[in-house]
């Protein structure tokens, strides 16, 4: 209930006109309204809400809810590959490459006008956020939450997260005419 708070002020705040600066917003709401600065992409939010198997509303595009629902998937797949005690199968490889291309696609089309290395840095950074996403699940039911581990989890997660919101605020800046900024 903590997380919907914010973006829901962060709402008010945007309908009620004000003309003040993103800084001058309080920090939870600042984070909200940066990392939904497009309607392509799923806010970090909506992005590490689904890779951790909650129900996400996204507010954005049709691209940005199907491209929540490759990240579930894909972080189906980084568990299904973490639990397996051999080497990935072939249809895991398969499936993961096949949601990495189909993520790929959704950017093309929803940020057509990006450069290349920015749609791919985009597709890695969700990658890397289901992969940590994973892991830091499995060491929190491992080791519990006090545990330094589950803390070094945590971190890498966040910085991950933090990535992926400065890649957003990065299309934001190439996309100015979007109608969420």
């Amino acid at each position: 209930m903590d997380q919907i708070a914010p973006e829901c002020d962060t709402i008010a705040w945007r309908r009620s006109g004000s003309s003040q600066s993103n800084e001058s917003m309080p920090s939870a709401m600042r984070f909200t309204r940066r990392s939904g600065a497009i309607g392509v992409l799923p806010s970090s939010l909506e992005l590490l809400r689904a890779v951790r198997g909650n129900s996400v509303d996204t507010h954005g595009s049709p691209c940005a809810r199907i491209l929540v629902r490759c990240a579930f998937d894909l972080a189906e797949v980084c568990a299904a590959e973490s639990r397996a005690t051999t080497a990935p199968t072939a249809v895991r490889t398969r499936r993961r490459a096949e949601l990495l291309a189909c993520i790929d696609d959704l950017l093309i089309m929803g940020l057509p006008h990006s450069p290349a290395v920015l749609r791919r840095r985009i597709c890695r950074a969700v990658e890397q956020i289901a992969e940590a996403s994973v892991e830091l699940h499995r060491a929190l039911r491992r080791f519990g939450g006090a545990d330094e581990r589950v803390l070094v989890h945590s971190r890498r997660t966040a910085e991950l997260v933090a990535h992926y919101t400065m890649l957003l605020d990065s299309v934001a800046l190439l996309h100015p005419w979007s109608p969420s900024s």
